[in-house]
């Protein structure tokens, strides 16, 4: 305002009257709260999948990618362990859970390009469906994928990454 307007004010005058214009807030807004999501009701309506890279062994071994899949109405559990976060390792972990508990309706993953990607501005323009090779394994199957946003939104798979002991 000075530099301006020639207007010179002490610092606390402005803030006053910006608070009486309701232009300037006393405490600094918090964010909003997420709330956890709610379970879902039956066994195989919502699995989370996730891998995770840590030292599984402890030193007697390689480090190795723990592929795991955790129901998420009761919290079941299926893991596998491989070198890699690759398609043979998810498609390898979604055959076990198929093969011991059925099909689930719905997947829950991260954006890997092994799961889900999105598609390019070209891919946009000419009005592509992008879906990768786990994505037509799963359409076939009749499960939808579903791309989470943050690690936190896939909270059960996640937690169980440090519930689980190998050897």
């Amino acid at each position: 305002m000075a530099e301006e307007d020639g207007i010179v004010l002490d610092h606390e005058t402005l803030r006053r009257w910006m608070l009486e214009q309701g232009l300037w807030r006393r405490q600094r807004q918090r964010k909003k709260h997420c709330q956890r999501r709610e379970r879902k009701p039956n066994f195989g309506e919502l699995v989370q999948l996730d891998g995770s890279f840590h030292d599984w062994l402890e030193g007697r071994g390689p480090r190795g990618c723990l592929m795991n899949i955790v129901d998420d109405a009761t919290s079941t559990t299926e893991a596998r362990m491989g070198k890699e976060e690759t398609i043979g390792a998810a498609v390898g972990v979604l055959r076990s859970w198929i093969e011991n508990y059925g099909v689930p309706r719905a997947l829950y993953t991260d954006w890997k390009n092994v799961y889900k990607r999105k598609a390019t501005s070209g891919e946009q323009l000419r009005g592509e469906v992008v879906v990768t090779q786990f994505g037509r394994t799963c359409q076939k199957l009749g499960i939808r994928i579903i791309a989470a946003s943050s690690p936190q939104a896939k909270g059960r798979v996640e937690r169980n990454h440090g519930t689980i002991r190998i050897g």
